[in-house]
Protein backbone atom coordinates (compact mmCIF):
# COMPACT_ATOMS: atom_id res chain seq x y z
CA UNK A 1 0.00 0.00 0.00
CA UNK A 2 1.02 3.43 -1.11
CA UNK A 3 1.17 6.15 1.09
CA UNK A 4 1.36 9.94 0.30
CA UNK A 5 2.98 13.03 2.01
CA UNK A 6 -0.47 14.56 3.09
CA UNK A 7 -1.41 10.92 4.22
CA UNK A 8 2.18 11.02 6.66
CA UNK A 9 1.25 14.67 7.68
CA UNK A 10 -1.96 14.26 8.62
CA UNK A 11 -0.78 10.94 10.76
CA UNK A 12 1.92 13.02 12.95
CA UNK A 13 -0.32 16.17 13.07
CA UNK A 14 -3.21 13.59 15.23
CA UNK A 15 -0.57 11.83 17.71
CA UNK A 16 0.25 14.11 20.78
CA UNK A 17 3.71 15.49 20.58
CA UNK A 18 5.91 16.85 23.51
CA UNK A 19 8.67 18.86 23.45
CA UNK A 20 10.96 18.89 26.35
CA UNK A 21 12.52 22.50 26.34
CA UNK A 22 14.38 24.87 29.05
CA UNK A 23 13.72 27.87 27.00
CA UNK A 24 9.96 27.42 25.39
CA UNK A 25 6.84 28.26 27.24
CA UNK A 26 4.19 26.89 24.92
CA UNK A 27 3.38 24.91 21.50
CA UNK A 28 1.96 25.88 18.25
CA UNK A 29 2.20 22.53 16.69
CA UNK A 30 -1.09 21.19 16.83
CA UNK A 31 -1.74 18.43 19.40
CA UNK A 32 1.68 19.37 21.48
CA UNK A 33 2.57 19.84 25.01
CA UNK A 34 6.27 21.59 26.28
CA UNK A 35 7.53 19.95 29.33
CA UNK A 36 10.03 21.98 30.80
CA UNK A 37 10.73 19.99 33.90
CA UNK A 38 14.25 17.75 34.37
CA UNK A 39 14.21 14.99 31.73
CA UNK A 40 14.59 12.41 35.14
CA UNK A 41 11.51 13.85 36.16
CA UNK A 42 9.04 14.64 32.90
CA UNK A 43 9.98 10.99 30.93
CA UNK A 44 9.03 8.72 33.96
CA UNK A 45 5.58 10.92 34.43
CA UNK A 46 4.97 10.89 30.99
CA UNK A 47 5.36 7.52 30.49
CA UNK A 48 2.86 6.78 33.35
CA UNK A 49 0.38 9.12 32.08
CA UNK A 50 0.28 7.48 28.75
CA UNK A 51 0.35 3.61 27.45
CA UNK A 52 1.55 3.74 24.35
CA UNK A 53 5.18 3.71 23.46
CA UNK A 54 6.89 6.78 23.46
CA UNK A 55 8.96 7.34 20.19
CA UNK A 56 11.97 9.96 19.48
CA UNK A 57 12.46 11.35 16.31
CA UNK A 58 15.24 13.97 15.04
CA UNK A 59 17.01 15.11 18.11
CA UNK A 60 20.20 12.82 19.22
CA UNK A 61 20.79 15.05 22.40
CA UNK A 62 17.70 13.80 24.05
CA UNK A 63 18.16 10.53 23.01
CA UNK A 64 21.81 10.75 24.72
CA UNK A 65 19.65 12.52 27.69
CA UNK A 66 17.27 9.36 28.07
CA UNK A 67 19.69 6.70 27.70
CA UNK A 68 22.06 7.85 30.19
CA UNK A 69 18.93 8.57 32.68
CA UNK A 70 18.53 4.74 32.04
CA UNK A 71 14.68 5.86 30.80
CA UNK A 72 15.01 3.91 27.20
CA UNK A 73 13.69 0.27 26.93
CA UNK A 74 13.78 -0.30 23.12
CA UNK A 75 16.09 1.40 20.61
CA UNK A 76 14.64 1.37 16.91
CA UNK A 77 17.27 2.54 14.45
CA UNK A 78 16.71 2.80 11.24
CA UNK A 79 20.14 2.16 8.92
CA UNK A 80 19.96 3.80 5.17
CA UNK A 81 22.51 2.24 3.31
CA UNK A 82 24.19 5.82 1.66
CA UNK A 83 27.44 7.44 2.91
CA UNK A 84 26.53 11.17 3.46
CA UNK A 85 30.27 12.28 4.75
CA UNK A 86 30.71 13.10 8.35
CA UNK A 87 28.97 13.03 11.28
CA UNK A 88 28.08 13.27 14.89
CA UNK A 89 28.05 10.44 16.90
CA UNK A 90 24.35 9.42 17.94
CA UNK A 91 25.31 7.88 21.45
CA UNK A 92 28.29 10.58 22.22
CA UNK A 93 31.50 10.56 23.04
CA UNK A 94 31.63 9.39 26.29
CA UNK A 95 28.15 7.72 26.78
CA UNK A 96 27.97 4.83 29.31
CA UNK A 97 27.80 1.36 28.58
CA UNK A 98 23.87 0.52 28.31
CA UNK A 99 23.18 -3.40 27.40
CA UNK A 100 20.53 -4.08 24.68
CA UNK A 101 19.50 -7.04 22.82
CA UNK A 102 18.94 -7.40 19.18
CA UNK A 103 15.10 -8.56 18.92
CA UNK A 104 14.08 -7.85 15.21
CA UNK A 105 15.95 -7.45 12.09
CA UNK A 106 14.17 -6.24 9.03
CA UNK A 107 13.93 -4.09 5.60
CA UNK A 108 11.63 -1.86 5.13
CA UNK A 109 11.13 -0.75 1.14
CA UNK A 110 13.19 -1.12 -1.62
CA UNK A 111 15.99 0.69 -1.41
CA UNK A 112 17.32 -1.77 1.65
CA UNK A 113 16.70 0.25 4.47
CA UNK A 114 16.92 -1.56 7.63
CA UNK A 115 15.44 -1.38 11.05
CA UNK A 116 16.92 -2.93 13.98
CA UNK A 117 15.03 -3.27 17.14
CA UNK A 118 17.13 -4.08 20.90
CA UNK A 119 15.13 -4.45 23.91
CA UNK A 120 16.84 -3.92 27.36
Amino acid sequence: MEHSAGEYGEKLNAFPKYVLSSTLTEATWNNSTVLSGPLEEEIPRLKEQIASPILVAGSGLLVQGLLASGLVDELRLMVFPIVLGSGRCLFGESAEPASFALTDVRQVGPDGVAVLSYRR
